[in-house]
């Protein structure tokens, strides 16, 4: 077969943000003198576009990032007092990360190759140089954003910081290994309550089923659309386990995959009422040998809730198609 049950597929994301004030003047830290200009006030693009993206997977928190991703992400390795590393999500061209004090929040944003990214807004603009790198920090209101490139990728830290909090972060710039976690204040995941068995969607495919009538050429994406009509002709109940919905295709000696996420999400994923899109990374799936494979799983998944006194459950990898910069 041709895939393999976990992985990383990056994918686009369109991240939309903001901009940033303030001259820079201390030590180290210079701006240029040249007086502010005011950037041309055309409409900006909207933060929540009409249209799906390409999907772009979550890291869920900054150890996950090294986890998934196929290279050292470059991040500020030091924040303002207080503020620590959340998650993020990455895609083929970019990655977003987020750190938090209390309420406020910064997002931190590398792109790759050098492009254009949409949800800038219009505002004042002022040239900034530190570590022999120039740059450019921007307001809009009471958001700021630093840009700044090195031919290579272009990066943004985005919030309500001021250009000179931003700056140092920059200059801070380093690779996120095992090794450099250690020295970064970061987040990690914290145990989510259990959705209701009634909330959550569970699909079983066959795995044979899964490869023939997928139609997207990366080996770590499924693409696959049906009408709703064979949607709900091709799924019932598993007799064993009435919570799985069984494709026609699965027997019980096979190969099967599993599709476990909550119901609202999948639906946001299926714009369309005639259609149904099994859209999403392998990563969204778990892979078993055979449905009673899968049963065991299930029912040790089960016990280990319970003996654990309050359930948690793993998250899934959830698709971002409207990203948002907070």
């Amino acid at each position: 077969m041709r895939r393999m049950r976990a992985s990383l597929f990056p994918v686009v994301l369109c991240i939309a943000i903001l901009l940033v004030s303030g001259c820079i003047d201390n030590s180290g830290l210079t701006s240029n003198n040249s007086s502010p200009t005011q950037l041309p006030t055309t409409p900006s693009p909207t933060l929540y576009p009409a249209f799906h993206h390409p999907p772009a997977i979550f890291l869920y928190t900054l150890e996950s990032a090294i986890n998934v991703l196929g290279e050292p992400l470059l991040i500020p390795m030091e924040l303002p007092p207080g503020y620590v590393y959340l998650g993020g999500s990455a895609t083929s061209d970019a990655v977003s990360l987020g750190m938090r004090k209390d309420t406020d929040n910064i997002r931190y944003v590398q792109v790759s190759p050098p492009q254009p990214i949409g949800g800038t807004l219009t505002g004042v603009s002022v040239p900034v140089t530190f570590n022999g790198t120039e740059g450019q920090c921007t307001t809009e209101g009471d958001k700021r954003q630093l840009f700044w490139t090195d031919g290579t990728h272009d990066f943004y830290l985005i919030g309500s910081l001021s250009c000179d909090e931003f700056i140092r972060m920059a200059a801070s710039l380093g690779p996120l290994t095992k090794e450099t976690l250690e020295k970064v204040p970061w987040k990690d995941l914290e145990p989510a309550t259990p959705l209701p068995q009634s909330e959550v969607l569970n699909l079983v495919f066959s795995r044979d089923w899964l490869d023939t009538h997928d139609t997207n050429p990366d080996p770590q994406i499924f693409e696959i659309t049906m009408t709703v009509e064979d949607y709900n002709a091709s799924f019932v109940p598993d007799s064993n386990d009435p919570d799985l919905l069984r494709h026609a295709a699965v027997r019980d000696e096979k190969p099967v995959a599993l599709l476990n996420m909550p119901k609202d999400m999948f639906e946001r994923f299926n714009d369309d009422p005639s259609l149904v899109k099994i859209h999403f990374p392998d990563s969204f799936f778990r892979f078993y040998d055979s449905m009673d494979a899968l049963y065991e799983d299930l029912e040790s998944r089960a016990e280990s809730s319970s003996t654990a006194g309050s359930p948690t459950r793993t998250p899934p990898s959830v698709i971002v198609t409207t990203p948002r910069i907070y």
